[in-house]
């Protein structure tokens, strides 16, 4: 399928703890038809690091379709050919830097004329499901049909269901945290944002306008992205093996020295570009509120 990018203007917000956000918008796809009575919506928040590109391609030329093409399409698991479903960038999304995502967060720029960035308001998972409400409002959605979606995205489904549970019909939450982040989860997820914020580039935030925080950066999407596998995926995929040896070494069982590591590595080097740091670390703290 080729599919296009579209932007929902929400306009003034407040937050759940007060905090004033104007000119709130984000990035939205749809894919299928809704039909005559709208009740065949299915709505997909997207995971941590991703979007709402979640299949498709935006032209033919794109070497990746979107993140479920392998689910989402016509005679596919979600089927578009019975089904209208939408892929929501959530609000503060990471890949603020990417011209694919549209959506209010730390590199938006205030009135003043700077970048928020870590004057961002701190966010709720509830502030992420009000601001996609007034999407489905204007399509005139009452009820979903489904809320889909994958680790952040599953809290997030989770998290409309709870919000307006007039509107969602069933969840599926694939790889959820369960019906809160348990102490042990958030812990990991705060470790996801310990390297930005120990890159002396960072400079609690104020990047924008000098060195960017790479290395910080680097080792943050290193952590995610291994936490979001699974251990038999590595050994699968990866075993370890001896290494040869070499003069005055015996045999090593180094998984530095195997392709896993290097597949960790290319994997984030392609995934960070259009990341912002100060977008990890805020929306790291708003699903630690769930």
């Amino acid at each position: 399928m080729l599919v296009e990018k579209k932007i929902f203007h929400v306009g003034d917000y407040q937050t759940q703890l007060g905090e004033h956000i104007p000119n709130v918008a984000f990035g939205y796809e749809t894919y299928g038809e809704l039909n005559a009575k709208r009740d065949n919506a299915i709505l997909l928040p997207h995971y941590f690091s991703g979007s709402s590109h979640a299949a498709g391609k935006y032209k033919n030329s794109d070497a990746e379709a979107g993140y479920w093409d392998a689910l989402i399409g016509p005679g596919k698991a979600i089927d578009t050919n019975t089904f209208f479903v939408i892929g929501v960038d959530c609000l503060n999304n990471i890949n603020g830097f990417n011209p694919n995502v549209h959506s209010t967060g730390p590199t938006t720029i205030r009135p003043t004329g700077k970048p928020w960035g870590m004057a961002f308001p701190d966010l709720t998972t509830v502030d992420l499901v009000n601001v996609q409400k007034p999407l489905l409002d204007s399509l005139g959605i009452e009820k979903l049909y489904a809320a889909i979606g994958a680790s952040g995205g599953s809290i997030q489904s989770m998290q409309w269901a709870a919000t307006f549970p007039a509107c969602v019909e069933r969840v599926i939450a694939v790889v959820p945290p369960g019906i809160r982040l348990s102490e042990y989860t958030s812990a990991i997820v705060e470790m996801w944002t310990a390297p930005i914020k120990v890159d002396a580039n960072w400079c609690d935030g104020g990047y924008y306008d000098s060195a960017f925080p790479e290395k910080g950066l680097d080792a943050s999407l290193r952590l995610i992205t291994i936490n979001g596998l699974h251990y038999r995926m590595a050994s699968k995929l990866f075993p370890i093996e001896d290494v040869k040896q070499e003069a005055g070494k015996g045999s090593r069982h180094l998984q530095s020295e195997t392709g896993f590591m290097d597949y960790i590595h290319a994997f984030c080097d392609q995934r960070k570009v259009g990341i912002d740091p100060n977008a990890i670390i805020k929306l790291a703290d708003t699903l630690q509120t769930f």
